[in-house]
């Protein structure tokens, strides 16, 4: 009876656990549906000059004037609209924010807008935050959280609201956010020792008030990741760390299932894992 019994709250566990994550997914993309919508409507206000200025301020290039089908070879002229679904996949509401309160601040449907702006993303940044506080409380109910799982979802949360506009080229790139970001909350407990090259010296580590932690960087670009496995291994035999952590910056390109099955494995090795997303 008492196995049926376990059994019984293991598969109640499962389903309330499928629940939550279909819940989640669709307040994502609810998110991000009106995430692009308020980036369309902002963009109607902007000229073409000045979408290409906006562009060019955050690394990005303008389309030509015309383009190839890649199918039929045929050319045709770039519209305004192709534009602005330019500037909405290459672009930050945050920063579109910004560069409109520059340039287009005397129009006052504009700064209707940047102010419609402003309060939509403190409720998304108040809405991730209780929904973190909710997964740490869950997650509390049955063991107590680490130091490594509490600065995980810290990073998860507050880094990824903060600099999750941008995106890194390198691994260098990314640690280099990732340290400063780090040191601006937890000072001189964040150790770089990312270029050092000698064995289990890791990319990042935070010497706790329980213990020290290394966390290892990894950028899923092109399709691919650059794995961590071996790396786990060393900091495992080398006894210096209290425990591991792996942070992915995901931007994508790489599929969803290949990515979270990746993730599996490095936990199965040890690892803590998060993946941190740029917002669209």
């Amino acid at each position: 009876m008492a196995i049926l019994d376990a059994l019984k709250k293991i598969s109640g566990n499962i389903g309330t656990g499928i629940k939550k994550s279909i819940n989640q997914a669709q307040e994502n993309a609810r998110e991000n549906t009106e995430r692009r919508n308020l980036k369309r409507r902002l963009l109607s206000y902007f000229t073409r000059n000045q979408l290409d200025r906006m562009l060019l301020q955050y690394g990005e290039s303008p389309l030509p004037n015309f383009r190839k089908d890649p199918i039929t070879n045929e050319k045709y002229k770039t519209t305004m609209d192709d534009r602005i679904n330019d500037c909405i996949n290459k672009i930050s509401l945050k920063n579109m924010e910004v560069f409109a309160s520059k340039n287009l601040r005397n129009n006052p449907y504009v700064r209707d807008m940047i102010i419609e702006i402003d309060k939509w993303l403190d409720e998304q940044k108040k809405r991730r935050r209780d929904t973190s506080s909710q997964v740490i409380k869950t997650e509390g109910e049955n063991t107590p959280i680490s130091e490594l799982t509490n600065l995980l979802n810290k990073i998860k949360v507050n880094f990824e609201e903060t600099m999750g506009d941008q995106h890194y080229n390198t691994e260098d790139e990314f640690n280099k956010a990732l340290v400063a970001w780090l040191r601006s909350r937890y000072g001189n407990k964040i150790e770089d020792p990312h270029n050092i090259h000698t064995g289990h010296s890791g990319d990042i580590v935070y010497n706790g008030e329980q213990g020290r932690y290394v966390l290892e960087l990894k950028l899923a670009y092109g399709g691919s990741l650059d794995y961590g496995f071996k790396e786990i291994a060393e900091y495992k035999y080398s006894g210096e760390f209290k425990d591991i952590g792996v942070i992915i910056w995901d931007d994508g390109q790489m599929p969803y299932d290949s990515l979270k099955s990746e993730q599996r494995k490095l936990e199965l090795s040890g690892a803590k894992v998060i993946i941190i997303k740029p917002r669209a």
